[in-house]
C-alpha cells in the first residue's frame, strides 16, 4: 500500500524519506563542483586571512597537489611564493569599492618553458561570510598572438619610417650632390693654390666635411634602398687601405686601430662607397663601445664556407666569399641587443647620439652584395663583425684602377660639349676640363646644346650632359644628336636616385654615367675612358 505525505503538513518528513529539498540541493553542489572542475581555469577561493576555503580540480593540477583536501586551509602566499600576507591584504581591502582586482603573472615550467597567467580577483558571500574568489587562466596563447601583432605593428610603424626617410633623402638628394659636387671641387682648387699651412688646413676641412656630407647622403639612400648602387670588381684591401687615415682621425687617439689585409685576396663586386660605409659604420659602432677607449681591428682574409656551415646561417649558399671583420675591445653585448641589432631606428646610445641607422644600411648593402653578415659578442667580451662577399673570378674595373689624371695638357685637342641646367654646376665642370686641356662649349639646356651641335658637330669628341634638366631630358638631346651623327660619344650625369633616372635608360649596360657628388678626377677618369672608347657605329 502507498501513502502520501499532506502536503499542507507542517510535520518534516521521516528519516527515513529523502528530503526532496535537500537532494537537489545535494545535486546542485555536485553538479556545480562537476562544472567548477571542468572549467579551464584555476579557481580557489580564500577566507579574509587568506586561507583557502575551496578549490577546482585544476587549481589542485596547477599548484602539483594530490587531492582537493591538500589545498584547504593553506594560504595564499604558501601556494604562491611570489604573494604575501600583505598584498594579499591590499588586494582584499580594494574589493569594496572596485568589484575586481586583476593582475598578471608569469611561472616557468619544469621544461623551462614561460607561461603566462591572468588572475581575477572578487568577492562573494559564502554562508554569511565574505570570500574572495581568485580565478586564474593560462592566457600564453594569446599574449604571443599578442606579442606578435605588437611587433608587427612596430615594423609597419618601421616601415613608415623608412619610407619618410627615404621620401626625403630622395627628394634633396639632386639638389644637395649639385651643392656637394661645387663645395667638394672648389675646396680642391682652394687647397690647391695655398700655401698657408694653417689656411691650407682649414680647407682641407671644409672638404672632409663635404666628403662626409656625401657619405651621410648614400647612407640615407642606401637605407630606403634609392641609392646609387655602382658595383664594380673590385679588390677589397685596397679600399680598406685608403680608408686608414680617414678612420685614423674618425675613431680618435684612444681608439687603437689596426688593418691586417690577408695577401691575394680574392674579388669582389660591389660599389666601392657600399665597402666604405661597410667598414665606417661597423668602426664607429665600435668606437662607441669603448667610451675609455680599447682596440680596433679590421682584417680581411679568404674563407671557404661549406655545406654544413652555410647551413647555420640564413640564405647563403656554400661557396668562396672574402670575410671582412671588424673587432672591438668593447663593452659588447646581451643577446637581447643582438637579437635587435640590424633593426632601423634601434639603438642603445643615449639620444642626440645615434639615429639606429648605422648597421641597418650594414645589413642592406651586404644583402643586395648576395653576401652575409655574423656577429659574435659577449657582455664585457668585446663584439665582432663579420661581414662575407661573395667572391668573383672577374678583373678589377679599369675606370676605378686606372690611374688619376693629373697632366694639364690630357685634353688638348678634344672638345666637349657639356650640357647642364644648373649654373654652378656647369661652371665647375667646365672649369676642371679646361684645366685638363680640354676645349669646353657650353649649353645651359637640351635646346642651347642642339643649337651649338649643329655649328659644332664635327669638332665635338664628347657630350657630356645631364639626365634631367627643364624642357628636355639628357636622353631626348642624345637621341636628337645620335640622329644627326651617330657616332658621338656621349657621357651622363646626374645627382637624382637611382628609380628616377632608370626610366631614361642611363642605367643599362655600356652607358657611362657619372654620379654627382663627383670629384676632379672622378669626372676627368670618365671623360678620357669615354673618349678613347671606339665611336659607336651606326
Amino acid at each position: 500500500m502507498t501513502t502520501t505525505r499532506d502536503p499542507k503538513s507542517t510535520q518534516p518528513p521521516r528519516d527515513s524519506e529523502p528530503s526532496p529539498r535537500g537532494a537537489r540541493t545535494a545535486l546542485s553542489e555536485g553538479l556545480a563542483q562537476a562544472a567548477l572542475d571542468r572549467v579551464d581555469a584555476a579557481i580557489v577561493a580564500y577566507d579574509r586571512e587568506g586561507r583557502v576555503v575551496f578549490a577546482n580540480e585544476r587549481a589542485r593540477w596547477d599548484l602539483g597537489v594530490a587531492r582537493l583536501e591538500e589545498l584547504i586551509g593553506r594560504t595564499a602566499w604558501e601556494l604562491d611564493p611570489s604573494e604575501s600576507a600583505a598584498t594579499f591584504a591590499e588586494r582584499w581591502a580594494r574589493l569594496p569599492s572596485e568589484g575586481r582586482v586583476t593582475w598578471a603573472s608569469s611561472a616557468a615550467t619544469p621544461s623551462g618553458e614561460t607561461r603566462w597567467r591572468e588572475r581575477r580577483l572578487t568577492l562573494a558571500d559564502h554562508a554569511g561570510e565574505a570570500v574572495a574568489i581568485e580565478v586564474t587562466a593560462d592566457v600564453t596563447d594569446r599574449k604571443r598572438i599578442e606579442d606578435e601583432l605588437a611587433a608587427k605593428e612596430l615594423q609597419l610603424h618601421q616601415s613608415v619610417k623608412m619610407q619618410a626617410v627615404g621620401q626625403l633623402a630622395g627628394g634633396i638628394a639632386h639638389d644637395f650632390n649639385n651643392l656637394l659636387s661645387v663645395i667638394i671641387s672648389y675646396a680642391g682648387f682652394v687647397g690647391e693654390a695655398v700655401h698657408d699651412p694653417d689656411l691650407a688646413a682649414d680647407v682641407e676641412e671644409i672638404r672632409k666635411a663635404g666628403h662626409r656630407a656625401a657619405a651621410l647622403t648614400r647612407q640615407l639612400l642606401a637605407f630606403s634602398r634609392k641609392s646609387q648602387v655602382r658595383p664594380q670588381v673590385l679588390e677589397v684591401d685596397r679600399v680598406v687601405r685608403e680608408m686608414e687615415r680617414l678612420l685614423l682621425r674618425t675613431l680618435g687617439e684612444h681608439v687603437e686601430l689596426s688593418i691586417r689585409p690577408s695577401p691575394a685576396l680574392w674579388h669582389v663586386k660591389i660599389d666601392p662607397g657600399s665597402v666604405e660605409q661597410i667598414v665606417m659604420n661597423l668602426s664607429i659602432n665600435g668606437r662607441d663601445a669603448m667610451p675609455e677607449g680599447g682596440a680596433l681591428s679590421v682584417t680581411l682574409a679568404n674563407v671557404e664556407i661549406d655545406a654544413d656551415r652555410a647551413s647555420r646561417f640564413h640564405d647563403v649558399l656554400p661557396g668562396q666569399y672574402v670575410e671582412l671583420a671588424v673587432i672591438d675591445t668593447g663593452v659588447g653585448m646581451t643577446r637581447e641587443v643582438q637579437a635587435r641589432l640590424f633593426e632601423p631606428f634601434f639603438t642603445t646610445k643615449q639620444a642626440g647620439y645615434g639615429t639606429g641607422l648605422g648597421l641597418a644600411t650594414v645589413l642592406g648593402i651586404v644583402s643586395r652584395a648576395g653576401g652575409h653578415i655574423d656577429v659574435t659578442s659577449e657582455p664585457g667580451q668585446g663584439s665582432r663583425f663579420c661581414v662575407y662577399l661573395p667572391r668573383t673570378v672577374d678583373r678589377p674595373d679599369g675606370l676605378r684602377s686606372g690611374a688619376v689624371v693629373d697632366r694639364a695638357d690630357v685634353g688638348k685637342g678634344k672638345t666637349v660639349l657639356v650640357a647642364e641646367d644648373e649654373v654652378a654646376v656647369r661652371s665647375l665642370v667646365s672649369r676642371i676640363l679646361a684645366k685638363a686641356g680640354y676645349r669646353v662649349i657650353e649649353a645651359g639646356g637640351g635646346g642651347d646644346a642642339i643649337a651649338l651641335f649643329e655649328r659644332h658637330a664635327a669638332d665635338i669628341d664628347l657630350v657630356l650632359t645631364d639626365v634631367i634638366m627643364p624642357k628636355m631630358s639628357g636622353k631626348a638631346l642624345v637621341g636628337s644628336l645620335l640622329a644627326r651623327k651617330p657616332t658621338q660619344r656621349v657621357v651622363f650625369m646626374s645627382g637624382y636616385t637611382d628609380d628616377v633616372i632608370a626610366p631614361h635608360g642611363v642605367l643599362e649596360a655600356g652607358v657611362l654615367l657619372l654620379h654627382k657628388p663627383f670629384s676632379e678626377s672622378d669626372l676627368l677618369r670618365i671623360v678620357q675612358k669615354a673618349i678613347e672608347t671606339p665611336p659607336r657605329q651606326g
